[in-house]
């Protein structure tokens, strides 16, 4: 007897006119995920030419988000986790949560399904966001420094004027 396939929807993103071969290459994983984990995609939702970083302004990404609540789908397929979003960690939890709530599993090509049914898995979620950030400070054979990673993740405010340090020895205490 032949297994029952869960229904999912698949999401595409690229950013730039010059990646004309991702949506292709992004659909090729994600159907390959697909028949792997047992799904059947119903759908496909597409934003070309737009940033992961203004959620906002993907008009596509925008109905993803509405179409979850209705319950038709059990699974949104990525083939990495920034197709989904660049924005502020913060910004992306909000998706995230609006996910879990409708019912609805975040599943990777690259990462497997992201879970948010406990703290574990909500830090191995944070990770891999904070990883791929990290690779795109880094990029390609650049330079390990901790400070644009920092940056990209806000941990580090470039614009910010560096501290005084505080000595105890010299310094007298406030009064």
């Amino acid at each position: 007897m032949k297994e029952k396939l869960r229904p999912a929807v698949g999401y595409i993103r690229m950013s730039t006119d010059q990646q004309q071969d991702s949506p292709a290459r992004q659909r090729q994983d994600i159907e390959a995920l697909a028949s792997r984990q047992g799904f059947r995609i119903t759908r496909w939702y597409e934003d070309h030419g737009q940033t992961g970083t203004e959620s906002s302004k993907r008009r596509e990404f925008q109905k993803l988000l509405g179409d979850a609540k209705a319950g038709t789908f059990q699974a949104v397929l990525l083939s990495e986790q920034s197709r989904m979003s660049r924005e502020d960690i913060f910004d992306a939890m909000q998706h995230w949560r609006k996910f879990r709530d409708a019912g609805v599993s975040i599943i990777t090509c690259q990462r497997g399904e992201l879970k948010f049914d406990n703290l574990g898995g909500v830090i191995t979620a944070i990770g891999a966001f904070v990883a791929e950030a990290h690779q795109r400070a880094v990029g390609v054979g650049g330079s390990a420094s901790p400070q644009p990673f920092l940056e990209v993740v806000g941990v580090v405010d470039v614009r910010a004027e560096p501290r005084a340090e505080h000595h105890q020895d010299h310094d007298p205490p406030d009064q």
